[in-house]
């Protein structure tokens, strides 16, 4: 390094580098809301519990008995095992480690080119553009070894045994936790190809080839051997929408250009760095690009071009040929000195402050909040103490995104028809399933054909959207569980002593302490008819803050059906007031109005609603019967 890259920073560049630690603290310290998390956890305990990694599903009901392939065995066990120790603040623990460990890995990599001020501009790059996968997967461990891959690889070192072992060893714990462990091998495999056509000494041949070999073989040391590569290949399939079918519509398969992907600003951190990445190629053209960081990083582009969840390992990936061409350019000074420093400074503080004060958390709708430990807004915390208090077991239809949640608080006594290995299903088997359970009244049919025994419904599911408004009218289901995140529901004519519990009271509201509790509650509340539930659950929400207007129209259409008029005319005029061509504000205005005999009132907002939305075929027909009783009236 140069002389200039250990001078003593200044007061400016200290507050810099304290504010991009804060920033990618603050994303990454985060409540656990991963909904895929608890089955790798009942999986990971089991092997624990048992000394045996499981080839055949016993977690759904769906895929019980079933041959499963668990690339991700050793990665289950960590987290088992940290939460065993300290529960979802040892889960999260493990997962930020994790990161941390990425993101040193990338620090070091950049350092090699560029002061610390600008190393850490591009790790707070790498952390914002990775943010969406700040979650407890199994993936991490691939984002880990890829970021340490690169950086040992970035060295000019000679090669030795130790350092071909090394790699060797990561390899080992990288096979045995995520099945994209075929990037190791891939990776070392790039520089070593580049190393011949650029007629590397003998030496450095030599070691990368024995790294590849090393690499492969420990890529071999694992439960499956050999079989353990045509997983991967299915994983990278799917990572690439290749396979089809329904996990090709999760929006972490997606391609990061689709219009879905643009509201994201992780998305738009990584079309900065697209861009970044290309300008750095012409900058090194004719110089770098035969050289393996390169390579590893056009591969990565490609994979993250097709998936969403690949936009990380680009990410990381990309950081070589970033710093060097960084390096090269002859910056303007006002590039090089404070103004570029203030304005790194100032971004970060921007970011930190928006994450910390659970702004960023809202406008991504994320049921999460810089902190420690779960969400208390996105699981049923207490539905596993409650079921053992009740005597309940046996299998549960449940909202697909709770199957893993209910494996690891119930199983073996209790499963869920599915949860999040859609892998591991038969996927006509799946597909059907799911479609019956988000299908009013097709869910009855899964009950006898499953012999299922219970139903939990996540409140903002498309399972409850279709279910709810059935069981709230069945008199052989009941509800016997509430809180903020889902219902349980229970067969009257089981053999079961749990009351069930009177949603006129509303006072069986559960406590609301965010914005997001007041929402799912309220989703519920309305989907069963529960008018006056809808109503407290909406007044809460309304002294939150967030979606206001959300609030406002679910409010005055419960004091509608409740017949307070005057109640709901000050709500709609309210909504109204917000955005002045509401259409349910203005529709709701003119029922109201005609409703209390001011048809000419009821037709101008109707005329106002049909101005602003002339397709609006309900509007269009209220009209009609306004006008046709007006005209009545006059004869």
């Amino acid at each position: 390094m140069s002389d200039r890259e250990h001078r003593r920073p200044s007061l400016l560049s200290s507050a810099l580098l304290c504010a991009v630690a804060v920033a990618v603290l603050s994303l990454l310290v985060v409540e656990l809301y991963d909904l895929d998390l608890w089955w790798h956890l009942a999986i990971g305990r089991s092997i624990l519990e048992h000394g045996a990694v499981p080839t055949r599903d016993a977690w759904t009901v769906l895929g019980f008995g079933r041959e499963y392939h668990d690339s991700h065995w050793l990665f289950q066990v960590l987290i088992a095992a940290a939460d065993r120790a300290a529960g979802s603040i040892g889960v999260q623990s493990v997962m930020v480690s994790l990161w941390l460990l990425a993101l040193a890995a990338v620090w070091r990599t950049v350092r090699r080119h560029v002061e610390p001020e600008v190393a850490a501009a591009l790790v707070l790059l790498v952390a914002l553009t990775s943010s969406e996968r700040f979650l407890p997967r199994p993936e991490l461990a691939t984002v880990a070894a890829l970021a340490w891959f690169v950086a040992e690889l970035a060295q000019d070192r000679a090669w030795s045994a130790w350092r071909v072992a090394r790699l060797a060893l990561l390899q080992l714990l990288w096979t045995n936790s995520h099945g994209l462990f075929v990037l190791g091998p891939a990776v070392v495999g790039c520089h070593a190809v580049s190393a011949v056509l650029r007629s590397r000494p003998r030496g450095e041949l030599v070691g990368l080839w024995s790294t590849v070999a090393a690499t492969a073989v420990a890529s071999l040391v694992n439960p499956w051997g050999l079989g353990a590569w045509s997983y991967a290949l299915l994983l990278m399939t799917e990572a690439s929408g290749g396979n089809g079918g329904l996990v090709s519509t999760l929006g972490e398969m997606t391609s990061p250009f689709a219009a879905a992907a643009r509201t994201s600003p992780a998305m738009w951190c990584y079309y900065v760095l697209v861009m970044a990445f290309v300008a750095a190629l012409v900058v090194l053209r004719g110089r770098r690009w035969l050289r393996g960081d390169v390579l590893v990083a056009l591969i990565t582009l490609a994979l993250s071009v097709s998936g969403r969840r690949n936009v990380v390992l680009f990410a990381v990936a990309s950081m070589p040929t970033l710093a060097e061409a960084i390096a090269a350019v002859r910056w303007p000074s006002a590039l090089r000195g404070s103004v570029a420093r203030l304005a790194v400074l100032t971004c970060a503080t921007g970011i930190a402050a928006a994450v910390l004060s659970g702004a960023y958390f809202l406008r991504l709708e994320l049921p999460a909040r810089t902190g420690f430990g779960a969400t208390p807004s996105f699981f049923p915390a207490s539905l596993g103490a409650f079921i053992r208090r009740s005597g309940f077991s046996g299998r549960i239809l449940n909202s697909n995104t709770l199957g893993g949640f209910v494996s690891y608080q119930l199983a073996p006594k209790s499963l869920p028809l599915t949860d999040g290995r859609w892998e591991l299903q038969d996927q006509a088997q799946l597909e059907r399933a799911l479609a019956a359970s988000r299908t009013r009244g097709g869910w009855r049919s899964l009950l006898a054909l499953y012999r299922l025994d219970g139903i939990l419904l996540a409140h903002t599911s498309p399972e409850a959207a279709a279910m709810l408004p059935d069981l709230a009218q069945a008199a052989d289901w009941k509800l016997v569980y509430l809180d903020n995140a889902a219902s349980f529901w229970l067969p009257t004519t089981q053999p079961n002593s749990t009351p069930a519990l009177d949603l006129s009271d509303a006072r069986s509201m559960p406590a609301l302490a965010r914005s997001e509790d007041a929402l799912f509650v309220a989703t519920f509340a309305s989907a069963v008819g529960a008018n006056r539930l809808t109503l407290a659950a909406c007044q809460r929400g309304l002294t939150l803050g967030w979606r206001t207007e959300w609030f406002l129209e679910q409010l005055g259409e419960a004091q509608v059906k409740l017949e307070l008029w005057s109640d709901a005319e000050r709500t709609f005029r309210q909504l109204l007031a917000r955005d002045g061509e509401h259409p349910v504000a203005l529709n709701e205005l003119a029922f109201l109005a005609f409703q209390r005999g001011e048809p000419a009132a009821a037709l101008t907002l109707l005329d106002r609603l049909i101005a602003h939305d002339p397709a609006n075929r309900a509007a269009i027909e209220n009209r009609e019967r306004v006008a046709r009783a007006m005209q009545g009236a006059q004869r």
